[in-house]
């Protein structure tokens, strides 16, 4: 197989969720990619999910992208670890999903959550001369920018986590 692909053949067929009879097995999982998602130079054909805020991928698209890694430049170099994870995924016909709430608030953040209410104002947005708001897919600023449903803040201490824990749950003194 991997003499194949080096020749340019192509990546096995992900693996049959089938049982001896071939009807679709009970337990068959949909591959589910999720996270913060961002367009390459804002390109929305090159859609990846950041790595900074954290992915979440389920066991169905975890055993399609292991057998996959072999095709997906196995000897390629390169920080960006959450864009080839992007497309190889993508050569499976597995995209990440959106994951915004119903209001388009993010629920995966790729800085803390203070950066994200003050770090960008109007004069930065209308730069546009920054990565984030290059890569950004219709974002919100402010306070609409986060959901209250958020799963992950990159760069949150363990103080900070606590302190957002007792905020959010209702433990701290009215």
């Amino acid at each position: 197989a991997a003499a194949a692909a080096a020749a340019g053949g192509a990546p096995p067929p992900p693996p049959a969720d089938n049982d001896e009879h071939g009807e679709p097995s009970p337990t068959y999982q949909t591959p589910l990619y999720l996270g913060r998602r961002f367009a390459l130079m804002g390109n929305r054909d090159d859609i990846f999910v950041g790595g900074s805020g954290g992915y979440t991928i389920n066991k169905a698209a975890l055993k399609q992208f292991i057998l996959m890694l072999p095709y997906c430049e196995p000897h390629g170099e390169t920080f960006s670890e959450d864009l080839m994870m992007a497309r190889c995924l993508k050569q499976l016909g597995i995209f990440p999903y959106d994951t915004k709430d119903v209001n388009g608030g993010e629920r995966y953040h790729p800085f803390r959550p203070a950066d994200h209410l003050t770090v960008y104002n109007d004069t930065d947005i209308a730069k546009g001369d920054d990565w984030y708001l290059k890569y950004c897919i219709d974002c919100k600023w402010g306070i609409d920018h986060a959901s209250s449903q958020s799963v992950a803040f990159h760069g949150v201490y363990p103080e900070l986590m606590n302190r957002m824990h007792a905020i959010l749950y209702g433990y701290c003194d009215k």
